[in-house]
């Protein structure tokens, strides 16, 4: 018998007070309870830092801290026990499935959720993404992507052994896109890339992808497609915004979900 569940799940670590939330299931009408300062307003952050970091211009900032419905500061104030050596986690579900029949392999089925995981760079105090996983509904991993000691991204997953050493490359040397990595960017790495053949560059064109880059291809396209359904048109009217009515008024600004 199979089961499907299009309820969000959420789980943040080291965010704010939070050192695990654990899953939790966000339905559509969720109430969040709970005594003054006791991280109801934290455990909404993460939503609108995701929000406010899709919908802005700057294309290479892994979150965006402060932005028009939330100004968190910097890495040290929302990570937990402001120590910067930690790794703060975002994990989202947005369609799972149960099954007691045999699964089919893995890119049967389309993706259901991702994981992405900050860290400040210890040199430069920039924030950096350390690893984003996406998974199947089923909740097995589809593909991860982690950045190594020297900075480099590999790729691991679905796909990753048919690749041609173009395409990997252009994922690997891809450009992200705020937490998300874009598509346009690792395509045109397949014609700008080159390599070296007998003391001579040669710029060469990929003229069919391989299977595994197009299933990657797709996954990236999938959950882009859904992340930005969900965070991209959310809105907020709450404690995190100051005089909110008075701001909607003067931007004209119309959210589809308050």
């Amino acid at each position: 018998m199979d089961t499907h569940s299009d309820d969000i799940e959420v789980r943040w670590k080291n965010f704010k007070g939070f050192e695990d939330t654990k899953w939790v299931k966000i339905k559509p009408v969720t109430l969040i309870l709970g005594c003054n300062n006791s991280g109801k307003t934290n455990f909404l952050a993460p939503f609108l830092l995701m929000n406010q970091t899709i919908n802005s211009r700057d294309r290479h900032s892994p979150l965006i801290f402060k932005g028009d419905i939330y100004d968190g500061g910097n890495f040290q104030e929302i990570v937990k026990d402001y120590d910067t050596n930690k790794e703060i986690f975002f994990g989202f579900r947005y369609h799972t499935s149960e099954s007691d029949k045999k699964l089919k392999e893995v890119g049967a089925y389309p993706p259901g959720s991702f994981e992405v995981s900050f860290l400040q760079d210890s040199k430069n105090e920039e924030l950096q993404i350390k690893q984003k996983t996406i998974y199947d509904v089923f909740k097995r991993k589809f593909l991860t992507i982690k950045k190594d000691e020297t900075g480099v991204f590999k790729y691991s997953g679905i796909g990753s052994r048919t690749l041609k050493k173009l395409e990997r490359s252009a994922i690997t040397n891809s450009l992200l896109s705020n937490f998300l990595f874009s598509l346009n960017t690792i395509l045109s790495n397949l014609v700008t890339n080159s390599e070296e053949d007998d003391e001579k560059k040669i710029k060469r064109k990929v003229d069919q992808f391989s299977k595994g880059f197009s299933q990657f291809l797709s996954v990236i396209s999938f959950n882009n497609a859904r992340i930005k359904n969900y965070f991209g048109e959310l809105g907020f009217i709450g404690p995190i915004r100051e005089n909110p009515h008075r701001i909607y008024e003067i931007t004209n600004e119309t959210y589809y979900t308050v």
